[in-house]
This record gives structure tokens, sequence and C-alpha cells, in this order.
């Protein structure tokens, strides 16, 4: 009799389970499995695939690294404290200056600094501060396609829009600065004190100069356009590698699952069994121990020849159950015991294939651990019962 004869040990509810355990598993492979063909946008427009998308990435990385291994600079990231500092000097330098200006320009009241004039002269200070600000970056940021290895802007390399954009800005900075001086220079007049007053113009358009000029050479000393590219593609590919990962687990546990029910059915099968012989074959053990015993091994002989017997007789209608089990003294442990029950169950498989090949049959097997054998406990009353014990340390042969 082959496996194929043997009739199936799974129920119908059990295999309706499986089938849907492995067609959920089938599908969360296929997705892992499929997760490179993504299409996806690409850094600059289009659309690419992962796979090409992390060839990109590999290839962006390598020119990198081959252009600041011969001395270029183009590619070095700005310090993320820098880039904060610049933008706190903007807040506290550029915008108390622009917000005196317009104050003194609208001639609010600052003993009482409430109502629609001092609301006026706050949003026309916050205009020209940050829209110039901004501006300045935003240049900045896109120029730094036109950066040499040393890090300088070439003026004849950029695009005419670009320049028409710094010049606007610089026009735009020009001009407050002309109007602070002059308001400076009014100020002091009224004052008195005139004296210091062109030498206060010149140090605020100053100040001013130098933190719109830390704006513009922050933005545009940032990276480049590779290094933007670069963590954009390797982004989008650690995400899709994430989904990749927790595809392939769910499709791990879910094939864990299928391999539990399984070894349920077969277990579930085996106590089903009609015995051929008059009550399952029993092969004992010592205590954690797998190894058998001389007198194991005779026992499963003769087992052995009174299944070939039953074969060739054709009175064998089922495949052969090998159950092991273990005792449960005091330090035990679920894992263990299940661990030692199947090597056990295993030890007497190897013995009992040998002997049943040696007659020449060839019958089925279902080897499982039973864990802790039933029936009972080797601790009665708080105190371990060797001779309990002995008798749960077995193999039982069923067929």
């Amino acid at each position: 009799m082959t496996a194929s004869d043997t009739p199936s040990p799974l129920s119908s509810h059990a295999a309706a389970h499986l089938d849907r355990l492995e067609s959920e598993a089938a599908q969360h492979q296929r997705l892992a499995d499929g997760v490179f063909a993504v299409e996806v946008p690409g850094a600059r427009g289009g659309v690419m695939t992962v796979a090409e998308a992390q060839r990109c990435s590999e290839e962006i990385a390598k020119q990198i690294e081959r252009e600041e291994g011969n001395g270029s600079r183009r590619h070095r990231l700005v310090a993320r404290w820098v880039k904060v500092l610049v933008w706190i000097f903007t807040a506290v330098i550029d915008f108390p200056i622009m917000l005196w200006f317009t104050v003194s320009v609208f001639n609010v009241d600052l003993a009482n600094p409430s109502g629609f004039t001092f609301a006026l002269a706050l949003v026309v200070a916050l205009l020209p501060t940050y829209g110039s600000t901004f501006a300045l970056y935003e240049i900045g940021h896109n120029l730094r396609d036109h950066k040499t290895h040393d890090r300088d802007l070439r003026w004849t390399e950029i695009p005419t829009a670009a320049r028409v954009g710094l010049i606007g800005i610089g026009l735009l900075l020009i001009f407050i600065f002309v109007s602070l001086s002059i308001r400076i220079f009014v100020e002091g007049t009224y004052s008195g004190d005139y004296r210091l007053t062109p030498l206060l113009a010149v140090l605020v358009s100053l100040v001013m100069l130098i933190t719109n000029a830390l704006v513009f050479w922050t933005a545009f000393c940032d990276g480049s356009l590779e290094q933007d590219d670069l963590r954009y593609y390797t982004k989008l590919v650690l995400k899709h590698l994430r989904g990749k990962r927790e595809h392939e687990l769910k499709a791990f546990h879910l094939r864990s699952q299928i391999e539990r029910v399984q070894k349920q059915a077969v277990r579930d099968h085996a106590y089903r069994l009609p015995l051929k012989s008059e009550g399952p074959v029993t092969v004992e053990f010592t205590a954690n121990s797998a190894g058998l015993l001389p007198s194991a091994k005779k026992a499963i002989d003769e087992t052995a020849g009174a299944i070939a017997n039953a074969v060739k007789d054709s009175s064998l209608q089922n495949s052969i159950a090998l159950v092991g089990y273990t005792a449960d003294p005091p330090d035990v442990t679920i894992t263990r015991c299940q661990t030692l029950a199947e090597l056990r169950a295993k030890a007497v498989e190897e013995q009992l294939n040998e002997a049943l090949h040696a007659r020449g049959v060839h019958p089925s097997m279902h080897t499982y651990g039973g864990g802790i054998a039933p029936g009972g406990s080797s601790i009665i009353g708080g105190v371990f019962d060797e001779s309990r014990a002995a008798r749960m340390r077995r193999v039982e042969i069923k067929y």
C-alpha cells in the first residue's frame, strides 16, 4: 500500500480551512514577489517601477561617491543647526527692524499699539521680510544645479529667469535699505543728534544684507539635486521594501499555521485509526532520552514482522501512526516535552523503517510528538512517582 492509497487524515472542514490559508499565503507571496514591478512616480516626473527606482538610487549613490572621491564639495549638506540659526536671525533681526520702520512710517502710537494702523504696520513688515526671505531661499535652492564642485556660483551659467528673480529681489532689498536709511536719518534729525545717523543707517543695512545673504547661500550650499533624488528614491524604495517584508512575514506565518493544522489533522487521524493489532505497541524510553534501549529495538523488530505480514496478506488498511510521549517531572516545560516527544517518535520511525525495508515492505507512516502523555500525571500528591513516569515515556505504534 502506498501513501496515495491511504485515506486523507483531513476532514472536509480542515481541508477547507487549509485551502483558505494556502490561498491567503499564496496571495501575500504574490504581492511580495510583485513589489519591484509596482509603478511609482519618478523624482522629476514620469513613472517607473520600484526596481528601476532602486537602480537609480544605486547609480546616484555611486555618482556622488565618485565625485566626492575626486574632491567635489557640491553634494555636501548644510548642518541642520545652521539652517535653524539662519531662520532665527531672520526672525529676531530682520523682522524687528522692518517692524520698527513700518511703525514709524505709519506713526503708530507705541503707548497704545492696537487697532488697524498697528495691524497694517505688522502686515507690511511681514510681507517684505519673509517674502524676500522665502524668495531668496527658493532661488538659492533651485540654483544648486549650477553649483560648481567648489560650491561656487557662476553668473554666466545662471538661467535668465533666475537672473531676473535675483535682480528683482536685489532691487527690493536696495529699496528697503534706502528707505530704512532715510527713515533713520529723519529720526536722527528730529532727535537733534544726527552725527551717528549715517553710521547707524549703514550698520542696519549691512546687518539685513548679511542676513539675506545667509538665507540665499544656505539654500544654495545645501546639497545638490542628486542628493534630493537619492533621498527621494531611498525613501520610496524603503517604503516598498517594508511592504514586501510585511507580506513575506504574513505568508510565513500562514504557512506555519498550515503546517500546524496539517500536524493536528494527522494527530487526530491517528487516534481514529482502526487497529489491526489488538492495541498500540509501546516502546519505552529512559528519562530525558530519545535513545532506543535493546528491548525497544527487539519490540520494534517484532512489530515490523507483524506489519510486514499484514501488508503481504493485504489486511493493513491504513497507514502506520507513531506517537511520541514524555513524562511531566517538576522541572518540565511544554516546549521541551514536545521536542523530546518528536525526537522519540523519529527514532522509532527510523528503526521501524529499517526493519520494514529489510523485509521488502514500504507502508506509509505518520509521525508526530504528542507532548506529555495523556491519562494522568507522574506527580501524585506533590511527589514525583518514577514508576508512573516510566510508563509515560513511550512511543505508541498503531497499525
